[in-house]
């Protein structure tokens, strides 16, 4: 599903398309691609031990976009997600005060 969405959304321009608008096909192309990029290797017969915290790891690194595209093709495949889905998404660390 990911290959023909970013098939999709890297397709040549209509010639009505914006270059805004190409930008922001292009920038959920690459979000796609990054969230499976580490999926093949996760289930390689002999690394599926992992499969569970590299999911973990991706879902709470991922963008909030990234999440819910990962959830929706959960949906599609009938994947019971609730226990990655209900894991809480890293933060980002808190700027570290001034110091003088």
């Amino acid at each position: 599903m990911a290959i023909l969405e970013i098939r999709v959304l890297t397709a040549a321009a209509h010639n009505n398309q914006s270059a805004e608008s190409l930008d922001q096909r292009r920038e959920r192309a690459n979000e796609i691609a990054n969230i499976c990029h580490d999926l093949t290797p996760w289930l390689d017969p002999h690394r599926r031990n992992n499969l569970a915290d590299g999911l973990r790891d991706q879902w709470r690194s991922a963008g909030t976009r990234q999440r819910r595209w990962l959830q929706t093709r959960f949906d599609q495949l009938g994947y019971d997600h609730r226990w990655l889905t209900e894991l809480t998404p890293e933060t980002a660390p808190s700027p570290a005060p001034n110091v003088r």
